[in-house]
């Protein structure tokens, strides 16, 4: 979606080494059973590079039970500053109520004929929800200042707004987790990435 282009923009500076994904954040809802995604994987080097792509095995069954996840393709050869899809789908009985992660794991591997002393890898955590949790939050205005505290049952993806419907700011808050933020309008306008917008009034 390209209103949470900022967001991604600023998560993909915790990108390690030279491997490079887009969108580096996932965060879905599981609707119909399944989750299906396309990433862009690129090689931003003067030279020919190969991974080997896998889902790192679980070790929490709470967590991750009844989630099945599948990425195609296993190997990718890129050849300098060339760009190839990646596809990731997740299924899943849609009955289950609450949330689920795993991480797709990118490892650099040598070619045939090289070795190399340094071969990066990343992990991408593969994160969302499933039934009818929710991101709630819990507001405290105080000096200027106002409290945000996510109350709800799941991660929250928010995007910011003034009365204007200007962009402010983007932030991810997990169940629990609590962010300051500076009120110096009116009016602030939350949009929640699967819930929509919440307009928040402060004293005149």
């Amino acid at each position: 979606m390209k209103k949470y282009l900022f967001l991604y923009l600023i998560i993909s500076r915790l990108l390690i080494g030279y491997i490079n994904i887009y969108p580096p954040y996932f965060y879905e809802k599981l609707e119909k059973n399944q989750i299906f995604k396309e990433f862009v994987l690129s090689n931003t080097r003067e030279f020919t590079v190969r991974y080997r792509l896998y889902i790192e095995d679980s070790t929490s069954t709470s967590i991750n039970e009844d989630i099945k996840v599948e990425v195609y393709p296993k190997s990718i050869t890129l050849k300098p500053f060339e760009k190839k899809s990646v596809r990731v789908l997740i299924q899943g009985d849609s009955k289950i109520n609450r949330e689920f992660r795993r991480v797709l794991v990118i490892k650099e591997v040598e070619l045939p004929r090289e070795r190399k002393k340094v071969l990066t890898l990343f992990k991408l955590k593969l994160s969302g929800f499933s039934g009818n949790l929710k991101s709630k939050l819990k507001y405290q205005l105080k000096d200027g200042k106002m409290e945000v505290k996510n109350i709800g049952n799941r991660v929250g993806i928010y995007n910011l707004y003034n009365e204007k419907k200007e962009f402010l700011d983007s932030f991810i808050l997990k169940a629990g987790e609590v962010k300051n933020i500076d009120f110096n309008n009116k009016v602030l306008i939350f949009e929640e990435k699967f819930q929509g917008e919440e307009k928040i009034k402060g004293s005149s």
